[in-house]
């Protein structure tokens, strides 16, 4: 599967995580990792995430998608409060797609309309934040005109790390 957030996921000081992977026993393990861990690679107390690839990308898409999906909050998170009803509905109608898309889609699918919608995603140390398009969700109907295509919207959910040994594991609360 493709590495679904390469270029788009950056912890709290801005410095991007690369993906990379292991193989262990036949098995491949996709991570994203600091770039102080790559080239610092061996020195002592190098500070930096190694995420498990698949854990931080379902992470992304469980928050997108239940931002997606809520109707009143969406709406007033793309600052679209005063369209038509019937705009309302197109706007809702495609943010459900995307999430579908998101959840269900192939892997090609999802790793094409991730770099579309998402523009950043921050991973801190008690949540991550993600930065989406607005211009994908209103650019099929009339409420285009209210929001230009490169404003963003912000959504955010607590999350916890915990390390177990070498691995970090990401601890979201239930949704």
């Amino acid at each position: 599967a493709p590495s679904l957030l390469a270029g788009l996921l950056v912890d709290s000081t801005g410095e991007r995580l690369t993906p990379s992977h292991a193989v262990k026993n036949g098995r491949r393990y996709r991570y994203y990792i600091s770039r102080a861990l790559i080239t610092e690679s061996g020195a002592e107390h190098t500070s930096g995430w190694r995420l498990p690839a698949h854990d931080v990308e379902d992470a992304v898409i469980r928050i997108i998608a239940a931002a997606l999906t809520g109707r009143a909050a969406l709406i007033e998170r793309l600052g679209v409060r005063d369209i038509s009803a019937e705009q309302s509905r197109l706007v809702l109608d495609r943010a459900a797609s995307l999430a579908k898309t998101l959840l269900q889609g192939s892997p090609g699918e999802r790793a094409k309309l991730a770099r579309e919608i998402i523009e950043q995603v921050v991973i801190g140390q008690s949540e991550i934040a993600i930065a989406l398009r607005k211009g994908l969700l209103v650019a099929t109907t009339g409420a285009a005109r209210e929001t230009s295509p490169d404003d963003t919207m912000l959504i955010s959910a607590p999350a916890a790390f915990r390390r177990r040994g070498v691995e970090t594991k990401l601890m979201l609360p239930a949704a």
